[in-house]
Protein backbone atom coordinates (compact mmCIF):
# COMPACT_ATOMS: atom_id res chain seq x y z
CA UNK A 1 0.00 0.00 0.00
CA UNK A 2 3.03 2.29 0.01
CA UNK A 3 2.16 3.29 -3.59
CA UNK A 4 -1.37 4.41 -2.73
CA UNK A 5 -1.89 8.00 -3.90
CA UNK A 6 -4.24 9.46 -1.30
CA UNK A 7 -3.30 13.13 -1.49
CA UNK A 8 -0.98 13.08 1.49
CA UNK A 9 1.83 10.76 2.56
CA UNK A 10 0.49 10.67 6.10
CA UNK A 11 -2.71 9.05 4.83
CA UNK A 12 -0.70 6.44 2.96
CA UNK A 13 1.30 5.64 6.10
CA UNK A 14 -1.95 5.31 8.05
CA UNK A 15 -3.32 2.83 5.50
CA UNK A 16 -0.13 0.79 5.75
CA UNK A 17 -0.42 0.74 9.56
CA UNK A 18 -4.08 -0.32 9.45
CA UNK A 19 -3.28 -3.09 6.94
CA UNK A 20 -0.44 -4.31 9.14
CA UNK A 21 -2.72 -4.44 12.20
CA UNK A 22 -5.40 -6.29 10.24
CA UNK A 23 -2.89 -8.81 8.92
CA UNK A 24 -1.68 -9.56 12.45
CA UNK A 25 -5.20 -9.99 13.88
CA UNK A 26 -7.75 -10.30 11.08
CA UNK A 27 -10.31 -12.12 13.23
CA UNK A 28 -10.89 -9.37 15.83
CA UNK A 29 -12.55 -5.95 15.91
CA UNK A 30 -10.80 -2.65 15.16
CA UNK A 31 -10.51 -1.71 18.88
CA UNK A 32 -8.79 -5.02 19.58
CA UNK A 33 -6.51 -4.58 16.58
CA UNK A 34 -5.46 -1.23 18.06
CA UNK A 35 -4.54 -3.05 21.30
CA UNK A 36 -6.10 -0.40 23.51
CA UNK A 37 -4.25 2.50 21.89
CA UNK A 38 -6.91 5.24 21.68
CA UNK A 39 -4.94 7.43 19.26
CA UNK A 40 -4.36 4.54 16.85
CA UNK A 41 -8.06 3.63 16.95
CA UNK A 42 -9.11 7.25 16.41
CA UNK A 43 -6.71 7.50 13.45
CA UNK A 44 -8.27 4.38 11.94
CA UNK A 45 -11.82 5.72 12.26
CA UNK A 46 -10.84 9.11 10.84
CA UNK A 47 -9.20 7.55 7.80
CA UNK A 48 -12.14 5.22 7.14
CA UNK A 49 -14.52 8.17 7.38
CA UNK A 50 -12.43 10.53 5.24
CA UNK A 51 -14.59 11.51 2.25
CA UNK A 52 -11.52 12.59 0.28
CA UNK A 53 -10.08 9.06 0.20
CA UNK A 54 -11.36 6.77 -2.52
CA UNK A 55 -11.27 3.03 -1.72
CA UNK A 56 -10.36 2.39 -5.35
CA UNK A 57 -7.08 4.29 -4.86
CA UNK A 58 -6.12 1.99 -2.00
CA UNK A 59 -7.08 -1.12 -3.95
CA UNK A 60 -5.23 0.07 -7.05
CA UNK A 61 -1.93 0.11 -5.17
CA UNK A 62 -2.50 -3.45 -3.99
CA UNK A 63 -3.53 -4.63 -7.45
CA UNK A 64 -0.34 -3.23 -8.96
CA UNK A 65 1.78 -5.21 -6.51
CA UNK A 66 -0.36 -8.29 -7.11
CA UNK A 67 0.32 -8.11 -10.86
CA UNK A 68 4.06 -7.88 -10.20
CA UNK A 69 3.96 -10.93 -7.96
CA UNK A 70 1.86 -12.83 -10.51
CA UNK A 71 4.35 -11.99 -13.28
CA UNK A 72 6.95 -14.11 -11.52
CA UNK A 73 5.01 -17.23 -12.58
CA UNK A 74 4.35 -18.59 -16.06
CA UNK A 75 0.73 -19.23 -15.10
CA UNK A 76 -1.44 -18.60 -12.07
CA UNK A 77 -4.88 -19.52 -10.76
CA UNK A 78 -7.48 -16.77 -10.25
CA UNK A 79 -10.25 -17.86 -7.89
CA UNK A 80 -13.50 -15.92 -8.34
CA UNK A 81 -16.12 -16.01 -5.60
CA UNK A 82 -18.74 -13.92 -3.81
CA UNK A 83 -19.16 -13.39 -0.10
CA UNK A 84 -21.67 -11.44 1.97
CA UNK A 85 -21.13 -9.09 4.91
CA UNK A 86 -23.95 -8.95 7.45
CA UNK A 87 -24.40 -6.06 9.85
CA UNK A 88 -26.58 -6.74 12.87
CA UNK A 89 -29.22 -4.40 14.21
CA UNK A 90 -32.98 -4.13 14.29
CA UNK A 91 -33.06 -0.80 12.46
CA UNK A 92 -32.24 -0.36 8.77
CA UNK A 93 -28.78 1.10 8.22
CA UNK A 94 -27.99 3.52 5.42
CA UNK A 95 -25.94 2.08 2.58
CA UNK A 96 -26.95 -1.54 3.22
CA UNK A 97 -29.49 -3.82 1.58
CA UNK A 98 -31.18 -7.18 2.13
CA UNK A 99 -29.17 -10.40 2.17
CA UNK A 100 -30.13 -13.91 1.15
CA UNK A 101 -32.16 -15.46 3.95
CA UNK A 102 -32.73 -12.16 5.75
CA UNK A 103 -30.56 -9.61 7.48
CA UNK A 104 -28.90 -6.53 6.04
CA UNK A 105 -25.50 -6.01 4.54
CA UNK A 106 -23.61 -5.97 1.25
CA UNK A 107 -21.90 -8.33 -1.17
CA UNK A 108 -18.34 -8.49 -2.49
CA UNK A 109 -17.07 -10.47 -5.48
CA UNK A 110 -13.34 -11.19 -5.30
CA UNK A 111 -10.84 -12.37 -7.88
CA UNK A 112 -7.94 -13.76 -5.86
CA UNK A 113 -4.66 -14.59 -7.58
CA UNK A 114 -2.76 -17.66 -6.41
CA UNK A 115 0.24 -19.61 -7.58
CA UNK A 116 -0.34 -23.16 -8.83
CA UNK A 117 0.76 -24.39 -5.39
CA UNK A 118 -1.78 -22.21 -3.59
CA UNK A 119 0.43 -19.30 -2.55
CA UNK A 120 -1.80 -16.19 -2.28
CA UNK A 121 -0.59 -13.32 -4.48
CA UNK A 122 -3.34 -10.76 -3.95
CA UNK A 123 -6.66 -9.48 -5.24
CA UNK A 124 -6.85 -8.57 -8.93
CA UNK A 125 -10.50 -7.48 -9.10
CA UNK A 126 -13.24 -6.56 -6.64
CA UNK A 127 -16.91 -5.72 -7.07
CA UNK A 128 -18.96 -4.45 -4.10
CA UNK A 129 -22.71 -3.86 -4.21
CA UNK A 130 -25.92 -3.91 -2.22
CA UNK A 131 -29.34 -5.07 -3.27
CA UNK A 132 -32.32 -2.79 -3.53
CA UNK A 133 -34.88 -3.18 -0.79
CA UNK A 134 -37.69 -3.56 -3.32
CA UNK A 135 -38.19 -7.13 -4.55
CA UNK A 136 -37.89 -7.49 -8.32
CA UNK A 137 -40.86 -9.20 -9.99
CA UNK A 138 -40.33 -12.61 -11.54
CA UNK A 139 -39.35 -12.38 -15.19
CA UNK A 140 -38.77 -14.72 -18.09
CA UNK A 141 -35.10 -15.88 -18.32
CA UNK A 142 -34.86 -14.13 -21.70
CA UNK A 143 -35.86 -10.83 -20.11
CA UNK A 144 -33.48 -11.33 -17.17
CA UNK A 145 -30.66 -11.83 -19.65
CA UNK A 146 -31.29 -8.38 -21.09
CA UNK A 147 -31.04 -6.67 -17.72
CA UNK A 148 -27.86 -4.56 -17.83
CA UNK A 149 -27.84 -4.38 -14.01
CA UNK A 150 -28.08 -8.12 -13.33
CA UNK A 151 -25.72 -9.42 -10.67
CA UNK A 152 -24.39 -12.23 -12.86
CA UNK A 153 -22.46 -9.70 -14.94
CA UNK A 154 -19.93 -9.44 -12.10
CA UNK A 155 -18.37 -12.72 -13.30
CA UNK A 156 -17.84 -11.29 -16.78
CA UNK A 157 -16.55 -7.94 -15.53
CA UNK A 158 -14.09 -9.57 -13.13
CA UNK A 159 -12.76 -11.92 -15.80
CA UNK A 160 -12.18 -9.06 -18.24
CA UNK A 161 -10.50 -6.86 -15.63
CA UNK A 162 -8.16 -9.69 -14.62
CA UNK A 163 -7.21 -10.49 -18.22
CA UNK A 164 -6.53 -6.81 -18.94
CA UNK A 165 -4.33 -6.40 -15.87
CA UNK A 166 -2.34 -9.56 -16.59
CA UNK A 167 -2.06 -9.14 -20.37
CA UNK A 168 1.41 -10.16 -21.55
CA UNK A 169 2.68 -10.82 -18.01
CA UNK A 170 1.37 -14.29 -17.16
CA UNK A 171 -1.44 -16.66 -18.06
CA UNK A 172 -4.45 -17.06 -15.79
CA UNK A 173 -6.62 -20.10 -15.16
CA UNK A 174 -10.00 -18.83 -13.95
CA UNK A 175 -11.50 -20.96 -11.17
CA UNK A 176 -15.25 -20.60 -10.50
CA UNK A 177 -17.91 -22.41 -8.50
CA UNK A 178 -21.32 -23.64 -9.67
CA UNK A 179 -22.65 -20.12 -10.15
CA UNK A 180 -20.15 -19.72 -12.96
CA UNK A 181 -21.78 -22.55 -14.94
CA UNK A 182 -23.58 -20.16 -17.26
CA UNK A 183 -23.64 -20.62 -21.01
CA UNK A 184 -23.22 -16.87 -21.48
CA UNK A 185 -20.15 -16.78 -19.23
CA UNK A 186 -18.59 -19.93 -20.70
CA UNK A 187 -19.04 -18.50 -24.19
CA UNK A 188 -17.41 -15.25 -23.06
CA UNK A 189 -14.42 -17.13 -21.65
CA UNK A 190 -14.03 -19.14 -24.87
CA UNK A 191 -14.42 -16.08 -27.08
CA UNK A 192 -11.57 -14.30 -25.26
CA UNK A 193 -9.39 -17.43 -25.20
CA UNK A 194 -9.32 -17.67 -21.43
CA UNK A 195 -8.45 -20.89 -19.60
CA UNK A 196 -10.92 -21.92 -16.92
CA UNK A 197 -12.19 -24.57 -14.52
CA UNK A 198 -15.88 -24.21 -13.61
CA UNK A 199 -17.79 -26.52 -11.28
CA UNK A 200 -20.77 -28.06 -13.07
CA UNK A 201 -24.28 -27.00 -12.02
CA UNK A 202 -26.46 -28.02 -14.97
CA UNK A 203 -27.07 -31.42 -16.59
CA UNK A 204 -26.33 -30.10 -20.04
CA UNK A 205 -27.44 -31.69 -23.29
CA UNK A 206 -24.39 -33.06 -25.13
CA UNK A 207 -26.08 -34.24 -28.30
CA UNK A 208 -28.17 -37.00 -29.80
CA UNK A 209 -27.70 -40.43 -28.31
CA UNK A 210 -27.35 -43.82 -30.01
CA UNK A 211 -31.06 -44.15 -30.65
CA UNK A 212 -32.08 -44.55 -27.03
CA UNK A 213 -32.56 -40.85 -26.42
CA UNK A 214 -30.59 -37.70 -25.72
CA UNK A 215 -27.06 -37.78 -24.34
CA UNK A 216 -26.57 -35.64 -21.24
CA UNK A 217 -23.61 -34.76 -19.07
CA UNK A 218 -24.75 -36.73 -16.02
CA UNK A 219 -25.91 -39.81 -17.91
Amino acid sequence: FSRAELGHQQRTRRVMKIADMAARASDVSLPKQARGNASVLEGTYRLLGNEFIEPEAILEAHQGCTVERAAEFAEIVVAHDTTSFEFKGEEAREGLGPLCGGGQGMFAHYSLALSRTGQPLGVLALRVWRRAKAVKPKRHPRDRGRDEDRESLRWHEAMHEVSERLEGRTQAIHLMDREGDSYELLADLREHQQRYVVRVAHDRLLGKGDGSGESRLYS
